[in-house]
């Protein structure tokens, strides 16, 4: 069952932002994230652990869904694929820029 707080304006609000400020593209490989269903809004610190910081813009990332997946271990992703090589290549192997 979805979390009934992703449906609530607050979270729509500070999500819209979120993506706004990264001008649309994901923090961690920079690819565009502009088109429905293109982009995600990661809480850097788990909403579960820090309920507080939910809504905090400084708390809010924007992900491409490769990014996010590889981030979440219930999403098939391990901490091993996070970020990027020395030239800058993503290290999730099923990030599109490794396809």
């Amino acid at each position: 069952m979805a979390d009934p707080f992703y449906g609530t304006k607050e979270w729509k609000k500070a999500r819209a932002e979120c993506v706004r400020l990264a001008a649309y593209r994901c923090r961690l490989c920079g690819s565009s994230v502009r088109g429905l269903n293109k982009s995600r809004v990661d809480h850097v610190k788990t909403k579960k652990e820090f309920p507080a910081l939910a809504l905090v813009q400084s708390n809010l990332r924007c992900l491409c869904v490769p990014c996010d997946n590889a981030r979440h271990a219930e999403k098939g992703g391990a901490a091993a694929d996070r970020g990027c090589d020395a030239q800058g290549i993503p290290l999730a192997a099923g990030h599109h820029w490794n396809k």
